[in-house]
Order: C-alpha cells, then structure tokens, then sequence
C-alpha cells in the first residue's frame, strides 16, 4: 500500500441482540451492520459505521446482507454517503460481493492519544 493513500472496504456484521423489544420473539433477536474498514501505515481502525438494522433471522436463513432488499441497501448507501462526506472517494474495484465497495483517501497522519490530551488540556485545539 503506498503511504500517500488509506484505504477502506465496506463489510458487514450481524450482531445477536439479547433484548426484549418490539423485536424479540422467534426469527428475531439480530441486527445488521455496515462498516468500513480502513488501512494505512500505522494499521487498520473502523473509518465509519451505519446504523443498526433490526433483522429478522429465521432458522435456516441467510446471514448474508441482501441486494434485493430495500433496507439493506439504504443502510448500504447512508453508509457510502458518510465515507464520501469525510473525504472517501470510491475505487472502480470491489469484493467478491455487492457490499464490498473499496475506497480511497489521501493519507493524513492523525495525532496518537496522547497527543490529542495534551492539545485538550492545553486548550491548543
């Protein structure tokens, strides 16, 4: 990977919810979520995160984000939208799935922790 660049791919993750709710009860009790993970010279971090979608999961279905269906793919392109505002553009190239989409940003080093603290309490923002 070049230092001038950081790179970010678009993944996914279903998470058990252990809650009762208006979502509880058989097939339910999971959410799905997007995120994108990025790289750089210093290692990988989570660039952006959609919102969680409450998801039905009946026994025997797929655990796989769906192109067809309408919520998945809004969840997909809020996602898409905040990569873009925080200065992603988007590559021509993608994973193996629809979701995959890969993007790119000129690299600029952030300050480590501690860095950041001293600025906060120095009041050198």
């Amino acid at each position: 990977m070049s230092p001038e660049w950081e790179r970010a791919e678009i993944q996914y993750r279903i998470m058990e919810d252990h809650y009762s709710g208006a979502y509880s009860g058989p097939g339910y009790g999971a959410s799905l979520q997007f995120f994108a993970r990025a790289w750089n010279d210093q290692g990988s971090y989570r660039a952006a995160e959609s919102l969680k979608l409450p998801i039905a999961l009946p026994a025997g279905a797929s655990r796989m984000p769906q192109q067809g269906n309408p919520q998945h793919k809004s969840l997909h392109h809020e996602l898409v939208e905040k990569l873009r505002r925080d200065g992603w553009e988007q590559r021509g190239e993608r994973g193996a799935h629809w979701w995959q989409l890969r993007f790119r940003r000129p690299y600029q080093p952030r300050p480590g922790w501690w860095e950041r603290l001293r600025c906060w309490l120095v009041g050198d923002r």
